[in-house]
């Protein structure tokens, strides 16, 4: 229903942008400033701590949901994962102020954006980014052109929601990286050469994953 804001750890909460928010990001060395965004190619900035929200422009009005990260080693760039046309990619260097076109058709979202989106940006460079939707793509020129690394119904399940890296990541001697679907966890232990068919591993270990669709009594 909005953006909440916490100032004693979680204890007490207060109303800061009465519209409804699905994603909420700090910048990596700066807690002034933020970045958030919703359905309906709406996005926001803010540069004291989540106070105060101001529209950000250059994204698709009408579109639906969209997702955002920053670029860690250069937090200037921020990518967004759009919901318009089965998929878009778009690039801020303004810290999320502004956004731009960068790559659009590769339909990686299909029909299902507004449930499976999510990006991941390279922290050790703004050139490698990865987008999730009904399957994974990955790019190596700042989002310009992708390839699907995914084997949609492969290598991996279907309908992407999350993508982390292993927190020591340096681009060289670490470089795995996590997933999280539909069908549960897996892992790719080199974000670079991971492919539509090899380079997978899942993590599940037994993990129960069921999508119970009807029921009767």
């Amino acid at each position: 229903a909005g953006i909440y804001r916490s100032t004693d750890a979680g204890a007490t909460w207060n109303l800061q942008l009465a519209s409804e928010a699905l994603c909420v990001a700090f910048h990596p060395t700066d807690s002034t400033k933020a970045i958030a965004s919703a359905y309906s190619g709406n996005a926001w900035w803010s540069t004291n701590g989540g106070v105060a929200w101001n529209s950000a422009t250059g994204l698709p009005a009408g579109a639906g949901l969209v997702d955002l990260a920053y670029a860690r080693n250069s937090p200037t760039t921020v990518f967004a994962s759009v919901d318009n046309n089965s998929g878009e990619v778009y690039r801020s260097t303004d810290g999320g102020r502004t956004y731009s076109l960068r790559s659009t058709g590769y339909n990686y979202l299909s029909g299902q954006g507004w449930y499976d989106n999510c990006i991941w940006v390279d922290p050790t460079t703004t050139n490698v980014v990865i987008v999730g939707g009904l399957d994974f793509w990955r790019s190596t020129d700042a989002g310009a052109t992708f390839t699907d690394i995914g084997g949609y119904s492969g290598s991996i399940h279907p309908d992407q929601h999350v993508i982390v890296n292993n927190p020591a990541f340096n681009g060289t001697t670490v470089t795995s990286i996590f997933f999280g679907n539909d069908g549960g966890m897996f892992r790719a232990a080199n974000a670079y050469t991971v492919s539509s068919s090899s380079g997978w591993s899942t993590l599940n270990n037994n993990l129960g994953i069921t999508q119970f669709y009807g029921g009767a009594g």
